[in-house]
């Protein structure tokens, strides 16, 4: 005769190596996840950090053309000091910011361009008067007859999955940013 002592040991152990696999599991996912979160904001931390270094090399009147890694997703923009649309972030001073979210929605509305980069965004200050921020994006309108394509002008620029050419432009009291023509 079989004794179910035995049997109720083998599996409450079977059960017990099954939940420590099941859990060492999801803690490999749950890491793996924050890793890539995590390098995404990193990255986005870089490009600012570039974007702030090229702006400290650069001398008043001078003008830059610098290729950055974009990061799908993320955005460029900025504020001056007394532009009341500014995310909080940046105090009272003029920033620029890289944020994440979805602008093409937004091209008229800085207002929401300012919210998205108070909830997940980075941002500098910069000790310019004045701060532009510009891109060209093709605009789509239906009309009445017809779809009409246009461009528009936008303070802010978005980023590709790869590279992409930036123009900084360094004047006494204004900083210009934009994709050059």
């Amino acid at each position: 005769m079989k004794s179910k002592r035995g049997d109720l040991l083998n599996n409450v152990l079977g059960l017990l190596i099954a939940v420590i696999g099941i859990g060492l599991l999801v803690f490999a996912v749950v890491k793996l996840y924050g890793v890539t979160v995590n390098q995404e904001e990193e990255n986005a931390k870089n490009i600012l950090n570039v974007i702030e270094g090229k702006i400290k090399n650069l001398n008043d009147g001078e003008t830059g053309k610098y290729p950055i890694q974009g990061i799908e997703g993320w955005f460029l923009s900025g504020w001056s000091g007394d532009n009341k649309e500014r995310p909080e972030k940046c105090f009272l001073e003029s920033c620029i910011c890289v944020c994440k979210g979805d602008v093409e929605n937004y091209y008229f509305n800085s207002l929401e361009i300012s919210k998205k980069c108070q909830e997940k965004g980075f941002c500098r200050d910069i000790d310019k008067g004045q701060l532009s921020i510009s891109s060209i994006i093709k605009a789509y309108e239906v009309g009445i007859e017809e779809l009409k394509r246009e461009e528009k002008l936008v303070n802010y620029i978005t980023f590709p999955k790869n590279l992409i050419e930036i123009e900084i432009k360094k004047e006494r009291d204004l900083l210009s940013i934009s994709i050059p023509v």
